[in-house]
């Protein structure tokens, strides 16, 4: 348990150097101000919301929805969502019926629309 707290952390703070990096934006930040579109940048927040409100099912079938155009609006949702869902305690994702496992499924799967999901996984997981 406390290696994949400590993994999620990771993903966390890999999701963080890959926004400044790539796109220059600060992690002090939310990640959600680098969402352009109004529209994806509320619906990135309401994901969050969700996540926060013990629907972590059903945010992660709403981002699921929310992110098919696989636009740089829509990899910003991405990181932001991953990054908070990565963020909660082991316990917590337990009390909700889903395993890191599942996280880790999503995030691969998320991240392989946009090629990076190798590079991003390397880093992360030592794979």
């Amino acid at each position: 348990m406390l290696e994949q707290d400590y993994i999620m952390r990771q993903i966390r703070q890999m999701i963080a150097i890959i926004m400044k990096v790539l796109f220059g934006i600060d992690t002090v930040t939310p990640e959600s101000i680098a969402i352009i579109d109004l529209a994806k940048r509320a619906k990135s927040d309401w994901l969050i919301e969700e996540i926060d409100s013990g629907n972590i099912r059903e945010a992660i079938a709403e981002f699921r929805a929310a992110t098919e155009n696989q636009t740089k609006d829509d990899l910003f949702i991405g990181f932001n969502f991953f990054s908070h869902l990565c963020s909660l305690d082991e316990d917590i994702l337990d009390a909700n019926n889903i395993s890191y496992a599942e996280v880790k499924d999503e995030m691969r799967a998320f991240f392989a629309k946009y090629g990076i999901e190798n590079q991003l996984f390397d880093l992360i997981f030592f794979e």
